[in-house]
């Protein structure tokens, strides 16, 4: 075969893929499966097989002619159509990567195992224990029996220069977003208004946010309502009653609690709990990504809105 028509070969067989994983893609995301494991891990292993003994090689003659940096050049095609195809934001693009490619090489792995396996003892241990690996670990949330915990919460604590009436009346200013966050924070969208004004039971903080999904353009624009549940001398607790912002897809944020503790004059000890859900699967993928997340924002709603000062506005 001429190295024009391979090169169209490939193209096609490439393009072909993509269309059908993103057609599977969309069967999955209006099913329950779209935010399982099975989608983020599976879906791409199965990529990675097709691919590797679908395209034409470079070799012909030889089963295990693949290599890995054309498998991974080819895969990223198929990355990028697909992400075309759904009209994925950059969001989605930038943070489903990392664990694309892992299904990808470990794809790579059992493929070239197989490929290998009469030569060597580790190709045929690999080829075996790695579809039986994938296929556990792409069963993560498809089940009851098989979700793992969703529940979380994190906590930042910090001791500040102001009294409680100083803080407390912070939470009932109007907020602005100016600060500069942590550069992982910073790459998801701020809210773009907060309707509040007082700090009451029952009060209903709105929180308005923008999400352009092509960076530029395509914006997504979304709400999150927040409840004022209760307000007392030590603290005030919140319950997010409604949220449809481009944070909905990822998790759902239950509400916060914050605590204050007098350490000493014009010195308060303010401790700030966010309760939120998980809603991707794997655990221990999306897990520790929104840990850090939500850790961080909670550092910086302390600093720049719970503690800020007269000059912050």
């Amino acid at each position: 075969m001429s190295v024009s028509k391979t090169w169209l070969w490939r193209a096609l067989v490439l393009l072909g893929i993509a269309i059908l994983s993103a057609a599977a893609t969309w069967h999955m995301i209006l099913t329950r499966f779209g935010d399982t494991a099975l989608f983020y891990i599976l879906v791409p292993y199965l990529i990675s097989l097709v691919i590797y003994w679908t395209t034409p090689k470079a070799e012909p003659g030889s089963l295990a002619r693949q290599t890995l940096g054309r498998h991974m050049k080819e895969a990223a095609t198929v990355f990028v159509l697909i992400a075309a195809f759904m009209l994925e934001g950059f969001l989605c693009v930038l943070f489903s990567a990392p664990i694309y490619f892992l299904a990808i090489g470990a794809g790579y792995l059992t493929s070239y195992s197989i490929s290998g396996l009469r030569h060597r003892l580790r190709h045929r241990v690999n080829a075996y224990a790695l579809p039986v690996l994938a296929a556990i670990l792409s069963l993560e949330g498809v089940s009851a029996a098989t979700t793992l915990d969703r529940e979380n919460r994190v906590t930042h604590v910090a001791t500040v220069e102001a009294g409680i009436a100083e803080l407390k009346a912070n939470l009932a200013k109007p907020i602005a977003f100016d600060k500069p966050r942590q550069w992982f924070i910073a790459l998801f969208p701020a809210p773009v208004r907060v309707e509040a004004g007082s700090l009451n039971p029952g009060d209903i903080h709105k929180v308005g946010f923008v999400y352009r999904k092509w960076i530029v353009t395509n914006a997504k624009h979304g709400e999150m309502l927040l409840r004022i549940d209760a307000v007392g001398d030590d603290g005030v607790e919140t319950t997010v009653i409604e949220n449809d912002s481009y944070l909905a897809s990822y998790m759902t944020i239950e509400g916060t609690r914050i605590r204050f503790e007098e350490v000493g004059p014009g010195r308060t000890r303010v401790s700030l709990t966010i309760f939120y859900k998980r809603k991707l699967d794997p655990v221990w993928y999306f897990g520790p990504l929104q840990r850090f997340a939500m850790t961080e924002s909670a550092r910086y709603l302390v600093d720049a809105v719970i503690a800020r000062t007269p000059s912050d506005g």
